[in-house]
């Protein structure tokens, strides 16, 4: 009983990794054959980070926040504007939408 233990072990073993090595192969052809489109998301999500960090277009709507007009301030570690959603202290500290840092609208 115990050399039948010795084999059927190591079948199990290796039956495993053969799976876990076949769902590596599938895979690696499903991202070969779609490589195009992952290639065209990944460029336009690019895109629009740069022109984010570049130049951040947020609408009048966001750029308003409360009963202040803030449009002039903006997060001093990415040039982000404020958004309708932050929330800013009343010492004036809010947290990026964007980078999530913490900045000051008092300077």
């Amino acid at each position: 009983m115990n050399n039948a233990l010795f084999v059927i072990v190591p079948v199990i073993f290796a039956v495993v990794a053969l799976i876990v090595l076949s769902g590596f192969v599938a895979m690696f052809f499903a991202i070969m054959k779609h490589r195009k489109s992952i290639h065209e998301i990944a460029e336009r999500a690019l895109s629009e980070h740069s022109q984010h960090r570049q130049s951040p277009s947020d609408s009048k709507a966001d750029l308003n926040v409360g009963a202040a007009n803030r449009d002039h301030y903006c997060c001093s570690n990415c040039g982000a504007n404020l958004r309708s959603d932050t929330e800013v202290s009343p010492s004036g500290d809010f947290k990026c939408g964007y980078c999530q840092s913490w900045s000051n609208v008092n300077r």
